[in-house]
């Protein structure tokens, strides 16, 4: 007999598990509260205007490149990518708004333009990021840090004490 199971919402990690289980031989349904899937990926359309809902950013292109690749497709088959300059706007009020560039350099030079000394500061504080530079902390060395378990990659990283 086959196992059932419910997943509750739609957003891409539970299309995502859904998708796992269900190539494992599960019988997967998904229960949305929404009348679309997607998540905070979903449109929403009221009187003619179409509204994306979320997300902002596409971050961890690695990740979706391999599950479609588990599912023998290619991102290229489903979307294209737009790079934005800028990438975004951070409004404070009507026309008062600070526009965040596409790369660390614009980033960083707007962030001085509006607080004078701040590339220094970042600079002594060793926080520039480059792409080959990461920075880490042991999970135990965070205050008030409640984890039980971590998985990645459907492994266990880390139980907590």
């Amino acid at each position: 007999m086959t196992k059932k199971i419910i997943i509750i919402g739609s957003g891409f990690s539970s299309i995502s598990a859904s998708t796992y289980l269900a190539d494992k031989g599960y019988d997967v349904t998904i229960l949305e509260k929404n009348k679309s899937f997607g998540g905070r990926a979903r449109k929403f359309k009221a009187q003619g205007f179409t509204f994306d809902m979320g997300p902002s950013w596409y971050w961890m292109p690695d990740v979706f490149e391999k599950y479609f690749n588990d599912f023998n497709k290619k991102v290229d088959d489903y979307y294209t990518l737009k790079k934005l300059d800028p990438a975004y706007r951070v409004y404070f009020a009507k026309n008062d708004f600070i526009e965040i560039g596409d790369n660390l350099e614009k980033i960083s030079q707007t962030f001085e333009e509006h607080e004078k000394g701040s590339l220094e500061i970042g600079k002594a504080a060793d926080f520039i990021l480059l792409d080959q530079d990461i920075m880490t902390v042991p999970i135990d060395q965070i205050p008030n840090m409640q984890v039980s378990a971590t998985y990645s990659n459907g492994e266990l990283v880390y139980i907590s004490k």
